[in-house]
């Protein structure tokens, strides 16, 4: 009987035990969010999008394909990097004689047990050349990119700089829209400027936590 009496004891024990291993292991919601800067992409004179198709002609001359992966340096884990890979991108497209990059598609892949942490990162895209050479300027001025809806107001980028970005709205945005862009695209904290239309003349600016307002000179915190 005293065998019997342990078993009941013990096994009530194991079983809050199995439980409480099995619940700590199970992986915790996690989210993440990423803003990738292409500037380095422009600087270099290569135009990039990740749009599959663009308004001017081209030659394809291949596929393009990247891939970081994570490992140890002694005991250290270093992640994966993507600025390591658009180095490497711009590199390999610079010496191809290239001056474009279409189709650009960015997957990062993390561990399952660790989603906070990188294992890879994958780009793909289509590496293409102009037919007529057109400085970077110039194609980013006649071929906007499009970011995004505004409570349906069309939102472009029109220039990339490494100090800053100009945006093109289909109508004029007010503070409140101007706050709901931001929180989309920040850039990097770079100064933003937004342009009417074809207008050459900002209405409203974002630099260092402020929208300027242009027509009144004033700051507003952003």
């Amino acid at each position: 009987m005293e065998t019997m009496k342990k078993y009941i004891i013990i096994f009530p024990f194991m079983v809050v035990t199995f439980l409480f291993v099995s619940c700590g292991s199970l992986p915790k919601p996690y989210s993440s969010t990423y803003i990738l800067d292409y500037s380095d992409f422009t600087k270099n004179g290569i135009f990039v999008t990740e749009a599959p198709t663009v308004n001017f002609d081209y030659t394809p001359m291949g596929s393009l394909v990247s891939k970081s992966e994570g490992g140890y340096v002694n005991t250290t884990y270093k992640e994966p990097s993507i600025g390591d890979c658009f180095t490497d991108m711009i590199k390999k497209i610079k010496s191809s004689g290239a001056n474009g990059v279409i189709g650009l598609k960015i997957i990062f892949d993390s561990f399952k047990d660790k989603p906070y942490r990188l294992s890879s990162i994958y780009v793909t895209g289509m590496v293409i050349k102009s037919v007529n050479t057109v400085p970077i300027a110039e194609i980013k001025k006649d071929n906007k990119e499009y970011l995004c809806a505004i409570e349906g107001i069309g939102c472009y980028v029109i220039d990339r700089q490494s100090n800053g970005v100009k945006i093109q709205t289909e109508k004029l945005l007010n503070e409140e829209q101007i706050r709901a862009f931001y929180k989309r695209h920040s850039f990097g904290g770079k100064m933003l400027q937004f342009f009417l239309g074809s207008e050459r003349e900002a209405y409203y600016g974002i630099s260092d936590g402020f929208i300027i307002d242009y027509s009144t000179n004033s700051f507003i915190k952003l």
